[in-house]
């Protein structure tokens, strides 16, 4: 019995139903701080009005374990408030009915959720921790992330910001521990896929462009020493027509590319320009033209006297 009542030397009145009421009773209503004990163990201590639990702790019995504090309206939880589960997980914050709608719940195996709360108790908005070390934070739907600024912390450093659905980014910036940060839309294996995504490396290199399932297809990559490939990709290489490199010394290809090699195209050289057909191993011009910084030109393959035809022409003009 608490220290207070047992002060006030308030004899128990025991009930046929079993109920056991330790307080004031004027008008045969419990009024004030008062005990009362229900036939199950279950009790209720704290501030009564006109029979009405209004504030305290209430107890549930062993078998359900539960721990109740705060004001109560109707004979349920209303604003501020506290429940201790028997298996130890938590509720504190404020109710309304009964139930939780802004606070926190913290059970036993380390998950920890704070925010706001709908009339299912389920999370609308706020901050999952988990078991795994993960941190989910922002609006949710169905136990989910959904909306926007949204954002996943994982136990790695790893972050995920942006719009979420149903659980999964399909746009924002996933940064990773290593600093490499992905840009843009993802699909639902996580990946970047659509137009406008960027991934910016380590090294200093950043490749912009459209991605199909985390491979950019077309689009630009340049390397932290100023090297750039754009054009069509098929994996990391360029591959396809219209396509230019730019090396760090300033020289430069376009054209047509073949699994990163130039196989027909421009060739720019220490002023020189090469054009035509190239050698896919050695890189060499087969056929074309070489126009070179002092303004010569060069054919390749050399141009040759034919002199069959040559003879036929002298002989018979």
């Amino acid at each position: 019995m608490p220290p207070e009542f047992a002060a006030m030397q308030i004899k128990p009145t025991i009930y046929p139903n079993g109920v056991t009421i330790q307080g004031l009773m004027p008008n045969g209503k419990l009024n004030g701080d008062a005990l009362k004990t229900y036939p199950n163990g279950g009790t209720d201590v704290g501030y009564f009005d006109d029979g009405a639990f209004r504030h305290g702790i209430r107890t549930y019995p062993l078998e359900d374990g539960r721990v109740m504090e705060g004001s109560f309206l109707n004979d349920e939880l209303e604003g501020k408030c506290s429940i201790q589960f028997s298996d130890g997980h938590t509720k504190t914050g404020i109710c309304h009915n009964g139930k939780l709608v802004n606070g926190t719940t913290t059970n036993i195996d380390g998950l920890h959720i704070t925010g706001k709360f709908d009339q299912d108790e389920q999370l609308i908005e706020g901050t999952v921790s988990t078991q795994d070390g993960r941190t989910l934070q922002g609006t949710f739907l169905d136990k989910s992330l959904h909306g926007d600024n949204c954002t996943i912390k994982y136990a790695n450093g790893d972050i995920a910001t942006g719009t979420y659905i149903k659980g999964k980014m399909v746009y924002g910036t996933a940064t990773l521990a290593n600093g490499a940060v992905f840009e843009g839309s993802f699909n639902q294996n996580g990946k970047l896929d659509g137009e406008n995504c960027t991934i910016k490396y380590v090294d200093g290199g950043v490749a912009t462009g459209t991605y199909i399932n985390g491979n950019m297809v077309h689009g630009t990559a340049t390397a932290k020493n100023g090297a750039m490939n754009q054009g069509t990709f098929q994996g990391d290489d360029l591959h396809g027509d219209n396509c230019l490199r730019r090396y760090v010394d300033g020289s430069m290809e376009e054209g047509k590319f073949d699994q990163g090699i130039l196989v027909k195209g421009d060739r720019y050289v220490d002023g020189n320009i090469e054009s035509g057909t190239f050698d896919r191993q050695t890189g060499e011009l087969l056929e074309g033209k070489i126009v070179f910084q002092n303004g010569g030109t060069k054919t390749v393959p050399s141009a040759s006297f034919d002199w069959t035809l040559g003879l036929t022409k002298i002989l018979f003009g």
